[in-house]
């Protein structure tokens, strides 16, 4: 038997039909799991150190922060209705910023950003202070 052209082409879309309808082994999605182990530091050891007082007889909530990244930092402080921030705070530096304790909620929230790197925590009002 003379294989001429035309045989060749059609043994071709035949075997190209057939992987097509085959499938590549690819897939479309998946699902995993994966357990993850992250250390947490006490504050006097994490990368954003904070301490939550009262200070002038109680009067006063005292938010004290130390910058341990290796860049500056931007830090917002809330407590209740009451705002306060931290521009630039420089590496290994220490803050501190007040809120009277009679506008403190009960919990003082600290938000800090250094680069692409977002830290987000909150600390309770020590009691004598609300």
């Amino acid at each position: 038997m003379k294989v001429s052209r035309r045989h060749v082409a059609v043994i071709g879309i035949l075997i190209v039909a057939t992987v097509g309808l085959a499938g590549t082994g690819a897939f479309s999605n998946m699902t995993l799991e994966r357990s993850i182990n992250l250390p947490i530091a006490d504050d006097s050891n994490a990368q954003l150190g904070i301490a939550v007082e009262c200070e002038h007889n109680d009067s006063v909530v005292v938010t004290t922060v130390t910058n341990r990244f290796d860049e500056e930092v931007g830090i917002t402080i809330r407590s209740g209705n009451t705002k306060r921030t931290i521009s630039g705070l420089a590496p290994e530096e220490t803050a501190q910023r007040t809120i009277p304790a009679a506008s403190a909620g009960t919990e003082v929230s600290v938000k800090a950003t250094a680069g692409s790197v977002k830290v987000e925590l909150q600390r309770d009002v020590p009691e004598s202070c609300q």
